[in-house]
């Protein structure tokens, strides 16, 4: 069987630089926020008349189109312009509805050139610089960014900026409320440069919220106001060209984003209002410097679950399961029409497959283009997906409905706050059924409500045992591959289980190597083998797993119905599955707290305390319900694993670069073909039958320590 490495050489490239950036030191090891990336170039200056943010004449007469057919967009935002227009609506969270509010009305008088929308338009685009809950209450101005550490600066700073350029010439607007707006503006940007949360980490949503106010207003106000042109020099020197441009290419390279994308539907949906404005402000296509942009449909293809709901569910939600959101793709394909219109039609693609997501009814409006180009992917795209940056991999069996899918995290920790302590976690789903599952709530990042190792330390090394914890910075993926049977990932989880003082400086660590292995064999099969050499042998190590549902346990197996499928889990090494709902027990911090999304049951096998070394395999299967596992466990002295649809997954055990000698082991009759994990040396493989014989040998070590063998003769 010919072999097909995902993991080529342009993202061996990327694996490199992300190593380079992650590893990076000055002293004492520094967190990713901190550490400089080459600058960006960023030209343009915005000139014309207004509007330039986005309203261009193509977008106008879009518009305007839309008003007078009366396409799906505009009969939405025109019945809230109708209702809104009067000036009543409350402020809703940290000014959204405001916000929302505002720039649906704007639209409504450039599509329609009546007077009554603009006007609405005003009255909040004043609340948003003077008030606070109701139109007129005078609770908002200089203070009123500074609530939350800075969070209301993505609404009353954006939209300010939108407000300012989109109701330039509206009777309205005048010079009295032009100059009011320039100075609020003023007095919460300095606010922010000096005090704002993540005013210098590029890939958190705060940061970005800050970024587009700035962006947005020098764009929106440059060469009208000195200040503005300031905000525009710092922007493509700092907030883009040293910061945002650098990371989005190289950390967050691939479109992921490990804040979750609650956060990150927002997050992608600013960025592209600043892409686009860039480019109708200036002339220039910055979308085109930002490949994260093109990325990210095909990110939210595979992390969309078969049942075209649910979405792939890493960081901070506050609903599991997490469905799917409109606001970042709609943004993300109109920014990418200009510069890459068949990225743009894949983003149509997968908004047309997310089935029940909500989006923002202006966004929806600006980005409406009927009869526009749609591109199905799926057909030409492998069923996985790894991202070598965030460490993130995706696969699936099929693109069908009540296909099985599964997720893979082992990469670094790359932000403050909402990316949980869950390297090494791994799903299970079976089309819209979640077998084996994230169990955190929104701000529970502990390690204990993820898929992954619990080592208890008693805190003699870790902060907060047995939990991982923020440190984990050169965790990564070392090896992945799909040859559309078989998908491999190794990761090396060694700096999750770090302790704070790396960044004085110490060495101390509660294992000297940890690396999980998961291997995915389609359709419904997931084998995951974990080694652990501690530094202290009485330390505890436990392989735990969440479902929804009570198990079933017994001995060396466990298992669960969830809706019309049912998961079983086997452990081939020794030990017994042990089980506990687990309770709610919140206040005792992120990091450490057991505060579960809903009724979770917590599956553990631990491994006895008499050897540094330690090694747990675990097979899981996912099945329709009625039906039950179909596989056969293989457990000899030096080779152990399973067999399933015909095909062999097979973990050696012979020390590190230690010789094998010979293994040799009888695989059940009908097996073609075998993979073989743990290849670190000099090796041979030869077949007869079924009897498959491992040696020492001339053969290099192979990519990964895996290898696959062909078995036609095992009848």
């Amino acid at each position: 069987m010919q072999r097909r490495w995902v993991v080529s050489a342009s993202a061996l490239c990327l694996v490199a630089l992300v190593q380079q950036w992650t590893h990076g030191r000055s002293g004492a090891e520094q967190a990713p926020s901190t550490r400089p990336l080459p600058k960006e170039v960023v030209t343009g200056t915005p000139h014309g008349a207004h509007p330039r943010l986005l309203l261009d004449d193509d977008a106008r007469k879009r518009l305007r189109a839309a008003a007078t057919s009366g396409t799906p967009a505009w009969k939405a935002v025109v019945t809230h312009c109708d209702r809104y227009a009067d000036g009543s609506e409350r402020s809703g969270y940290q000014g959204f509805d405001w916000a929302y509010a505002m720039a649906e009305l704007s639209l409504c008088w450039h599509a329609t050139g009546q007077r009554r929308y603009a006007d609405g338009a005003i009255i909040y685009l004043t609340a948003l610089l003077d008030d606070k809950e109701r139109v007129g209450d005078g609770g908002g101005g200089d203070k009123r960014v500074e609530s939350d550490s800075g969070y209301p600066i993505r609404t009353i700073g954006v939209y300010s900026a939108l407000g300012y350029d989109w109701l330039h010439d509206a009777a309205g607007m005048t010079p009295k409320l032009r100059a009011h707006l320039v100075a609020r503006l003023t007095t919460w940007l300095a606010w922010y440069q000096k005090s704002g949360y993540h005013r210098d980490q590029p890939g958190t949503n705060y940061f970005l919220g800050y970024a587009a106010t700035q962006i947005l207003a020098g764009l929106a106000i440059g060469g009208e106001a000195p200040v503005a042109d300031g905000w525009l020099a710092d922007a493509r020197e700092r907030l883009l060209g040293g910061l945002v441009l650098p990371f989005l290419r190289v950390v967050f390279a691939g479109g992921d984003y490990p804040e979750g994308w609650q956060y990150g539907e927002l997050y992608a949906a600013q960025l592209s209002l600043v892409a686009d404005a860039w480019r109708t402000a200036t002339g220039v296509p910055l979308a085109k410097q930002l490949p994260w942009l093109a990325a990210v449909p095909t990110h939210h293809l595979h992390a969309l679950l078969p049942d075209g709901k649910s979405v792939y569910d890493g960081g901070d939600w506050s609903n599991h399961p997490a469905r799917g959101s409109r606001m970042g793709l709609v943004l993300v394909a109109h920014a990418l029409e200009p510069v890459a219109p068949e990225r743009a039609a894949v983003a149509r693609f997968v908004l047309s497959e997310t089935q029940g997501a909500e989006g923002i009814a202006w966004m929806e409006l600006l980005a409406e283009r009927p009869g526009a180009t749609v591109i199905d992917p799926r057909p030409k795209s492998a069923t996985s997906l790894h991202l070598p940056s965030t460490g993130l991999s995706l696969f699936r069996s099929a693109w069908t409905p009540d296909a099985v899918w599964g997720s893979f995290m082992s990469g670094p920790h790359l932000v403050e706050d909402h990316q949980h302590f869950d390297q090494g976690h791994f799903e299970l789903w079976r089309g819209g059924d979640a077998l084996l599952v994230d169990g955190a709530d929104y701000g529970s990042y502990g390690t204990i409500n993820h898929n992954a190792l619990l080592i208890d330390d008693k805190k003699r090394v870790l902060d907060y045992s047995p939990n991982q914890g923020a440190w984990g910075w050169n965790v990564r993926t070392t090896f992945f591959h799909d040859d559309g049977e078989t998908v491999v990932a190794v990761g090396d989880l060694t700096d999750a289980y770090r302790p704070a003082c790396i960044r004085d400086g110490c060495d101390k660590r509660v294992a000297e190597r940890i690396t999980r292995t998961l291997v995915y064999l389609r359709p419904n099969t997931l084998i995951v083998e974990d080694r652990i050499r501690l530094t202290q042998a009485s330390d505890g190590v436990s392989f735990v797993a969440h479902t929804m549902t009570a198990p079933t346990v017994g001995a060396d197996r466990a298992s669960a119905t969830v809706g019309g499928s049912r998961v079983d889990l086997l452990a081939i090494t020794k030990g017994a599955f042990t089980s506990v709902k687990q309770p709610t027990i919140p206040d005792k911090g992120y990091a450490v707290q057991d505060n579960p999304s809903g009724p979770i049951w917590r599956l553990a096998l631990t491994t006895p305390t008499d050897d540094k070394n330690r090694r747990i395999v675990v097979a899981a299967q996912a099945n329709p319900a009625a039906t039950q596992p179909a596989w056969t466990a293989i457990r000899a002295p030096r080779l152990d694993g399973i067999v399933a649809q015909h095909h062999a997954v097979l973990f050696l055990i012979p020390g590190s670069g230690q010789p094998f000698g010979q293994i040799e082991t009888t695989l059940p009759s009908q097996t073609t073909t075998a993979e073989l994990v743990g290849l670190d040396h000099g090796y041979a493989v030869t077949t007869k039958g079924c009897q498959l014989l491992v040696g020492d040998g001339n053969l290099p070590p192979p990519p990964g320590g895996v290898f696959h063998v062909s078995m036609p003769a095992c009848k």
